[in-house]
C-alpha cells in the first residue's frame, strides 16, 4: 500500500470513529421521541381523564401525564450525567443566551409573590428541566436529526388519531364540537396544532428531498385531511401562513436566472392574497365560519387584560393565575361567560405569569435565537457562502449546505479551496524572436520601416 493510500485509510478510520462517537444510541432516539409525544398532551390525558361522553377540559392536568414526565426528567438527568461531552456544553449554551436563563430564573423566583407558591415552584422546576431537555436535544442531535424525529413523531400521532376515530369513535370525536375529530387528544384544537406542525415538517423534508417524494406528498395530504376534519380555524390559518413562507423560502433557494419571472409572479400573488385578506376581513372570517369575536376569544382577552392591569410588572407567578372558579381566574370566567382553562393567547398567559418583565426577557431570547439562525444560514447576505463544506467523515458538501452541516449531524466548517501551483505566464511578443514552427497560410507581413 502506498503512503497516500495508507493516509487515506487512517483518515477514513478516524472519521468513522468520530461519526460513531457523535451518533446517539437507539435508546436516546426513543427517549426524545417519547418526550416529543408527551409534550403534545397526547393519549395519556385522554385515557386517564377523558370522558367519551362529556367534557375533557381538565384532562391535561392528570396525574398519569405528570408521573410520565417525572420519569422522563429523571432519565434526562441520568443521560446528561452519563454523556460527559453533552453535559459540558449545556451551561455554555445557556450562557450564550442569558435572556433565556433569566426567563427561567424569573419563573422560579415568582414563587415568592405567587398566591400558590407550592404549585408555582413545582411547575417552574419542570420548566427549568424542560429547558435543559431542549438544550440536550439541540446539542446531542442537531437540527437535521431533530427535524427527522419531529416528522416521524407527528406521523405516529397522525396514525394513532385516525385509528382512534375509526376504532373508538366515542374517544376520537369531540363531543363539545359537534363530533369533529380530536384523535388522541382531549380537544380538536390540540389535534389541529399537531397536524400543522407535522404538515410544516414534512413539507420541509419533501422540498429538501430528505424523504421519498411520493411518501412525502402522501403524508402531507394526510395531514391536510386530518387537520380539516379537526375543524380548528387557528390551525387552518397558521397552515396557510406556513405554506406561503415555505414557498418564499423555496423560491429564494432557486438561483437560476430563467426562474426570476416565476419568482416575481409568485411573490406578487402572495402579496395580493395577503392584501385581499386584510381588506376583506369579514369575508375571510365568514369563509372559515368565524366572527369578529373569534369564537368568543375577544371577550376572554378583554377580561384577561383587566387582570393583567392589576399586576403588570411581575404577574401572578408562574402558573399561579388559572385556578378554576377560585381566585382571579373565576372573575375572568364570569366576565367572559365561559369556563376557559387559559387565555387562548400565549403572550397574555406569559403576562399573567411573569408580567412585562418576563415578556421582555422572552422577546430578547427569541430575537437572539432568530438572529443567530439567520446568520448561520447566511440569509440576507448577497450570494451567501458558496465555499464547499467539509464534514468529519471527509466528504465535501457543495452549496446549499445540509441544515446540520452533514449527514452525521456534525457542524461542518467552511474550508477554503487549496490553491494549485501557479503557472508562470511568459510574455507573448508580437513578432517571433527565434525559430518557430512553420505554419500554413500566407507569410507574416514584414515590420514597417
Amino acid at each position: 500500500m502506498t503512503t497516500t493510500g495508507a493516509d487515506s485509510a487512517v483518515v477514513d478510520h478516524e472519521a468513522e470513529a468520530v461519526s460513531r462517537s457523535h451518533t446517539p444510541a437507539w435508546w436516546e432516539f426513543a427517549f426524545v421521541c417519547t418526550a416529543m409525544f408527551l409534550s403534545g398532551s397526547a393519549l395519556l390525558p385522554l385515557l386517564s381523564g377523558g370522558d367519551p361522553a362529556g367534557s375533557t377540559a381538565g384532562a391535561p392536568d392528570d396525574r398519569l401525564s405528570r408521573y410520565a414526565w417525572l420519569v422522563l426528567l429523571v432519565l434526562l438527568v441520568l443521560l446528561i450525567g452519563a454523556a460527559s461531552r453533552c453535559s459540558g456544553r449545556i451551561l455554555p449554551a445557556l450562557a450564550r443566551n442569558p435572556a433565556l436563563a433569566v426567563t427561567v430564573y424569573l419563573a422560579i423566583a415568582s414563587t415568592i409573590w405567587s398566591p400558590i407558591p407550592g404549585t408555582t415552584l413545582k411547575y417552574s422546576l419542570e420548566l427549568a428541566l424542560s429547558t435543559v431537555l431542549g438544550l440536550y436535544v439541540g446539542i446531542r442531535f442537531g437540527i437535521t436529526r431533530l427535524v427527522a424525529l419531529a416528522s416521524w413523531t407527528t406521523a405516529a400521532v397522525l396514525v394513532l388519531s385516525v385509528a382512534f376515530v375509526v376504532l373508538w369513535p366515542s374517544y376520537g370525536h369531540d363531543p363539545e364540537s359537534h363530533g369533529l375529530w380530536r384523535g388522541i387528544f382531549t380537544t380538536k384544537n390540540e389535534l389541529g396544532r399537531i397536524m400543522t406542525i407535522g404538515l410544516t415538517v414534512w413539507t420541509v423534508r419533501t422540498l429538501t428531498r430528505e424523504v421519498n417524494r411520493v411518501l412525502g406528498v402522501g403524508t402531507i395530504a394526510a395531514f391536510v385531511v386530518v387537520g380539516l376534519e379537526s375543524g380548528s380555524r387557528t390551525a387552518l390559518g397558521v397552515s396557510g401562513m406556513m405554506i406561503g413562507v415555505l414557498c418564499l423560502v423555496w423560491l429564494r433557494s432557486l438561483d437560476e436566472p430563467r426562474l426570476r419571472p416565476v419568482k416575481g409572479v409568485v411573490v406578487s400573488g402572495l402579496a395580493l392574497v395577503a392584501a385581499a385578506c386584510v381588506i376583506n376581513v369579514s369575508v375571510l372570517l365568514a369563509l372559515v365560519g368565524s366572527d369578529y369575536s373569534l369564537t368568543g376569544r375577544a371577550g376572554i382577552w378583554g377580561a384577561v387584560w383587566r387582570a393583567i392591569e392589576r399586576h403588570p410588572w411581575l404577574g401572578y407567578g408562574f402558573d399561579g393565575f388559572w385556578r378554576g372558579p377560585i381566585g382571579p381566574s373565576g372573575e375572568v370566567w364570569r366576565l367572559a361567560g365561559t369556563p376557559t382553562p387559559h387565555s387562548h393567547n400565549g403572550f397574555l398567559d406569559l403576562l399573567l405569569a411573569t408580567g412585562f418583565v418576563g415578556l421582555f426577557t422572552f422577546v430578547i431570547a427569541f430575537v437572539v435565537v432568530w438572529v443567530r439562525s439567520v446568520r448561520r444560514r447566511g440569509v440576507g447576505r448577497r450570494g451567501g457562502d458558496t465555499r464547499p463544506r467539509r464534514c468529519p467523515t471527509g466528504r465535501i458538501r457543495s452549496r446549499p449546505p445540509h441544515p446540520a452541516g452533514c449527514s452525521t449531524g456534525h457542524r461542518c466548517r467552511p474550508t477554503r479551496p487549496t490553491p494549485g501551483p501557479r503557472r508562470r505566464r511568459t510574455p507573448r511578443s508580437r513578432w517571433p524572436t527565434g525559430p518557430t514552427t512553420p505554419r500554413s497560410g500566407p507569410p507574416p507581413r514584414p515590420p514597417p520601416p
